[in-house]
């Protein structure tokens, strides 16, 4: 893959595929949060909100191993196999994702919620496979989030991250809008402005602050900043 075919891809497939597994299951689980977010109005079961929920309280150090594993035995008792196709499709995936730590799996979860999308949304003005590639796309557009372009690392200057700057991206991720779960573009477009106040000009790292996202849990630039979010 070239980087102009990254920053134009609507495969996310094709974008994990060029990553391999090196981008850490941190970040996969908070993709998969952030995609699962995306389509959270039409989880059917409230178990599988709650995995979620408690995946990100996990990551964040706010929840246990155990609790992890409660909320995914609760998922996978909704994937019945009685023919609720979104019911069946959403505890496949809200289960995957509270996989104890070391043995999460991207691969197949991203097609599953795609199929949730265009299951729960489609119409005779947006068919099933119309909504199903939008989906897919705005996978990518979160990935890109997320990893950032893997053709030009950024050196981050720790300099940069002082007491204000490091404030101010603490309160973009408490501040998030739920529950879709993305961050305020104007409290990113003030943290730009004060990271350019303390003397970064990094290009990468301000226009993406300032780009109108959407921006999730586990954004390149607020990984930096905080060391994970």
């Amino acid at each position: 893959m070239t980087e102009a075919e990254w920053l134009a891809c609507v495969e996310p497939g094709q974008m994990l595929d060029h990553l391999g597994g090196g981008w850490g299951e941190r970040r996969e689980r908070q993709f998969a949060c952030g995609c699962l977010r995306r389509i959270w109005a039409v989880l059917p079961k409230k178990a599988h909100r709650d995995a979620i929920e408690v995946c990100e309280r996990f990551l964040a150090g706010q929840a246990t191993a155990g609790r992890l594993e409660r909320a995914r035995r609760a998922a996978d008792r909704t994937d019945r196999g009685l023919g609720d196709a979104l019911a069946d499709y959403a505890g496949l995936v809200t289960a995957s994702l509270c996989a104890p730590a070391g043995s999460f799996v991207t691969d197949g979860v991203l097609e599953d919620l795609a199929t949730i999308a265009a299951d729960a949304w489609h119409d005779d003005a947006r068919p099933w496979h119309v909504v199903y590639a939008a989906e897919q796309a705005a996978q990518c557009a979160l990935l890109r989030d997320i990893v950032g372009n893997p053709f030009r690392p950024v050196a981050f200057d720790l300099a940069w991250a002082t007491e204000l700057v490091r404030s101010l991206a603490a309160g973009v991720v408490e501040a998030r809008r739920l529950p879709e779960g993305t961050f305020d573009p104007e409290r990113l477009a003030v943290l730009a402005d004060a990271l350019e106040d303390a003397g970064c000009a990094d290009a990468a790292i301000l226009s993406h602050l300032r780009d109108p996202g959407p921006h999730v849990r586990g954004c390149w630039v607020l990984t930096l900043l905080l060391g994970h979010d």
